[in-house]
Order: structure tokens, then C-alpha cells, then sequence
């Protein structure tokens, strides 16, 4: 794979320079070197490890001293620090602030390219102590794990080296030795920094101890973030149970209230008053076998031959209709057995007819504390679907 990266480490600087008569600053440096060098995964463009982490990667003598790439240096552009991308025809004029004026050659370790820097922003920034040199280049990273010959193990070896530019900036991976020959070092040089979650900075001491800590708090923070996220997940849950729990208990709390004596004595009653106000107003043979005081009244009207006048009929008819006509006719037939007359032509025998009929009346439907008892039974039995028969 081939991947394009800018080479950066925390170093001390040293440089010799000269001023020519046009003011450009003329130095040599040392821009790259063999060996092991750490990238980050995200640089490499590895997705199986946190972005952050380090990995060694060797630059072998071989690769690093090629002709080709050593000729790649001639006439590269300088930035002040590195830019956001690679140098062209369309970003020079933005970027570039001078350029090599040799090709890379060969010192122990090291590669020496000589430099002319002319934009007097970047000569000042050398001035003020940023000395350090950082190339931007591609190459071609294999995968070959192994043990450099300083006895460091690695994971990738580095190959096809190609430069773009050099960078001025204030770290260098290659090291405190990739430089400009300058013998005025940079003083009071800022160490490396991580950042806590408070926005607080603290310093360490060197930018590969800074990568490793600041990664391990990264990771650290991302596991508290989603452990805070699914500690708010469990909370909407349990709120979510909660509330089905408080749903539950109102309709239990409901259910044991229609349950209750009280509220079966009372639906007993309204069946039991049903059934009288029927008699009255269908008959004393009216009966009816549901336990709902409102299909009895339906069935009364039906029963005693009253239609419905709004309604198509008494079934479509809602409840305050159905009881209002209940009770009016209920009032009807009692104010009609009050106002009957004193000389009907009703004789003795007649009357005594009509008491022998209430007589059996009362004989076979019992009073009205035994029609409670009765209906209390038959509406205990539907409730819960107990056969009137034997079955408890």
C-alpha cells in the first residue's frame, strides 16, 4: 500500500546558516534518516487498532539512500510547518518558502540537503528557534513484521520513497538530530502536551510518551462516554417498567374495587330494582335472564310493546335515553295503579281474585331481601362461570 505521510517528532535543534546579500537564509540540514520510526494506525490508514496507537515502521539504508528518492530532494519546495496538503502548480504560491538546492546525499545515518529559504516570515520564524526539519513524502509500506539491527521489532517496512517537500516546523520524527546546522539551539523549547477533559493542557516529555498517554485517555473517556449512554438507557427502561408497573396496580386496584361487597351489593341492587321497575311496566311475567340492569330495561320496553321513537330501535338506543324512558314509564304505570277509580264496578270477588294473584306473586318470587339474595347468586355465578347447578 502506498500512503502519503509527514515525518514529525519533539526534538532539541541546533543549525548554522548563512544570510546571503538578497536576504535569503542558505542552510544545510539533516532531513531524514534510517531505522525505526513511529507512525500512528490513522497515518497508516489501519482500522484495527484506536487511530492513535503507535506503530514501528524500519526505514532500511537501502530505501532510504536510493538514487531515485535521494534525487527526489533537488529542488523540493520548503514549507513553514507542513501543509494540508502535498505541494503543486496550484498551492505553491500559498505554501512554498523557498527550496532545495542540491539532492539528498548520504551522511552516516542521515540524509544532508542543502536549502534556501526566502520568505522572511519563515527566516524569522528560524530566528526565533524553529529549526527543525520534517520531510513530506510517500512511499510504499509492506507489511513484514521483524527486528531491526538496533534490536527494535517492527511491523511495516518502508520502500519507494518519493519527497514533496520539506517542512520548518517544531517536531520531527526523525529525531532531535533532524535539523538545520545551526549553532544557536532553540531555547525554553516547549515540550509536548496532552489534553485532559477539563481543557486543562500538562506537559510531558516527549511526544511519543504524549501520543501513548493522550490515546489511553482517549479510549478511556470513549469507555466512560458509553457507559454513561447505557446507564441512560437503563434509566428510560426502568422508568418505561415503572410506569407499566403504576398501570398494572391501577387496574388491579380498579378490578378489587368492582370485586369489592359493597360494589356487588350495589350492582345487585341496580339488577334487582331493574327487574321491579320491569315487572311494572312489562308485567309481573316479564323475566329476563341477563344481570345487566340496562338490557333489562331494553328488554322491558321491547317487552311492553313502547317503541322507540329517535332510534331505530331500543338496542341502538344509548343508556341515558333507554333509563329516562324506563323511569318515566316505571312513574306512568305506578301513578295509573294510585288514580284508580273509587266506583270502577270492581266487585268483592274481583278484588279478592286480584290479591290471591299478588299472593301467589309474592309466594313465588319471595320479598324483596329474597330477590337480592337470588340475584346476588345468579350474578356472583356469571361473573366467574360457576354452573347455578352444583359447580362452586
Amino acid at each position: 500500500m502506498r500512503i502519503t505521510v509527514t515525518d514529525r517528532l519533539s526534538f532539541r535543534v541546533d543549525s548554522q546558516r548563512k544570510i546571503l546579500d538578497n536576504g535569503y537564509l542558505s542552510v544545510p540540514g539533516k532531513v531524514a534518516r534510517t531505522g525505526v520510526q513511529q507512525y500512528t494506525a490513522q497515518e497508516l490508514g489501519l482500522t484495527d487498532r484506536p487511530p492513535n496507537e503507535l506503530v514501528n515502521v524500519y526505514r532500511p539504508a537501502e530505501e532510504v539512500f536510493k538514487p531515485e528518492s535521494l534525487a527526489s530532494y533537488d529542488n523540493c519546495d520548503i514549507t513553514l510547518q507542513h501543509p494540508d496538503e502535498f505541494v503543486d502548480s496550484k498551492t505553491y504560491k500559498a505554501v512554498s518558502v523557498g527550496h532545495a538546492t542540491s539532492p539528498g546525499q548520504r551522511v552516516g545515518d542521515f540524509v544532508v540537503v542543502d536549502l534556501l529559504i526566502k520568505d522572511q516570515n519563515a527566516i524569522d520564524a528560524v530566528n526565533a528557534g524553529t529549526a527543525e526539519l520534517s520531510a513530506g513524502y510517500s512511499a510504499e509500506y509492506l507489511p513484514r513484521p521483524g527486528v531491526a539491527p538496533c534490536g527494535t521489532p517492527y511491523e511495516f517496512i518502508q520502500t519507494d520513497i518519493v519527497i514533496n517537500h520539506t517542512a520548518l516546523c517544531d517536531s520531527a520524527r526523525a529525531g532531535h538530530l533532524a535539523r538545520l546546522f545551526d549553532s544557536k539551539p532553540k531555547e525554553n523549547q516547549p515540550m509536548p502536551q496532552i489534553t485532559l477533559d477539563s481543557g486543562v493542557k500538562v506537559e510531558v516529555a516527549d511526544q511519543a510518551t504524549a501520543t501513548l498517554i493522550q490515546t489511553t485517555f482517549d479510549s478511556l473517556m470513549q469507555k466512560i462516554s458509553d457507559s454513561a449512554k447505557q446507564l441512560r438507557q437503563l434509566q428510560d427502561e426502568n422508568a418505561k417498567l415503572e410506569a407499566e408497573k403504576d398501570i398494572k396496580d391501577e387496574e388491579i386496584d380498579k378490578l378489587k374495587e368492582e370485586t369489592s361487597d359493597s360494589a356487588i351489593q350495589r350492582r345487585v341492587d341496580q339488577v334487582v330494582d331493574a327487574m321491579n321497575g320491569a315487572r311494572k311496566i312489562a308485567g309481573k311475567a316479564f323475566t329476563c335472564d341477563s344481570m345487566d340492569p340496562l338490557t333489562i330495561k331494553r328488554a322491558a320496553l321491547d317487552g311492553a310493546g313502547i317503541r322507540c321513537k329517535k332510534y331505530d330501535n331500543w338496542s341502538k338506543a344509548p343508556e341515558a335515553y333507554i333509563s329516562a324512558w324506563f323511569d318515566a314509564e316505571e312513574e306512568r304505570k305506578e301513578s295509573e295503579d294510585e288514580e284508580e277509580p273509587e266506583n270502577s264496578g270492581t266487585n268483592d270477588s274481583h278484588r279478592r281474585f286480584a290479591n290471591d294473584m299478588n299472593n301467589a306473586m309474592t309466594r313465588n318470587t319471595g320479598d324483596a331481601n329474597q330477590q337480592r339474595v337470588t340475584a346476588r347468586n345468579n350474578f356472583l355465578d356469571q361473573r366467574y362461570g360457576r354452573n347455578s347447578q352444583g359447580d362452586k
